[in-house]
């Protein structure tokens, strides 16, 4: 792919010649460009939500003391890993729809339908759902490394539930975040089956408009540049986060 980045295209046939052509149509074009900006931005927007959802699911995993709220946690988590991705669409795609669950019930309460199908709002919420699972097992087991005495003694001092949380727990469980941030963030930015479906071709991201480069235009150069482009991003900034965080969180 790398080789191939560099090499020059007239349809239909690949020149092995080296040339910058492929990276120049895509920073001169702002259909590229856009479409990469929008691909990161859902990914960033999916990293939040998951964490935001996750949090919460994993602290109780992990300090729960009821056998019978373990069970059901890990059962809801497991099952939700174990369904096959398609089957996750599908069932989004039956509550969110035109005439679908959701807007079924908000027209039968009178209020006005919503578009959460075939934009961003449909990948960000299937998207969610299927990086979910992972944000909780990263989350649980580092909060589980975090030892109850520091939060009892942070009680015993006379600080709330409140306080000990802000103070003890999420500082130490940073590092936790700090992973699960830049797994959700890797993922969503490669998503591929979850906006092929849910953007309907309407929405397009990255990985989309790679595989329609090379599949059906087969400009392999092109698509091999946008390839290198996303992964480079990607990796530009995970490295800076956690450049930026990994002092800051160091436990």
């Amino acid at each position: 792919m790398l080789m191939a980045a560099f090499f020059k295209y007239e349809f239909p046939t690949v020149i092995y010649e080296f040339t910058l052509e492929s990276f120049q149509r895509f920073f001169s074009n702002w259909l590229y460009v856009d479409t990469l900006l929008r691909t990161l931005r859902i990914a960033g927007i999916i990293t939040i939500f998951a964490l935001l959802m996750g949090y919460p699911v994993a602290h109780s995993l992990a300090r729960t003391r009821s056998r019978y709220e373990r069970t059901v946690l890990v059962t809801g988590v497991l099952i939700s890993l174990f369904i096959g991705l398609l089957e996750r669409i599908y069932a989004w795609m039956v509550l969110l729809r035109d005439g679908g669950i959701i807007n079924n019930l908000l027209d039968f309460l009178g209020f006005h339908r919503l578009e959460l199908m075939y934009n961003d709002v449909g990948i960000i919420i299937a998207s969610t759902h299927y990086l979910l699972p992972y944000s909780i097992l990263i989350l649980t087991a580092s909060i589980q490394s975090i030892s109850p005495s520091l939060e009892e003694a942070a009680d015993g001092l006379g600080a709330s539930r409140v306080r000990t949380f802000i103070d003890v727990t999420l500082p130490l469980s940073l590092p936790g975040i700090l992973s699960c941030a830049l797994l959700t963030f890797s993922m969503g930015t490669s998503a591929f089956v979850v906006p092929m479906l849910m953007g309907g071709g309407k929405v397009w991201m990255l990985s989309n408009m790679i595989y329609d480069r090379v599949i059906f235009t087969l400009n392999l150069p092109l698509g091999s540049a946008m390839s290198l482009i996303l992964m480079s991003f990607s990796v530009v900034l995970v490295f800076f986060v956690n450049k930026l965080l990994s002092k800051r969180i160091r436990v």
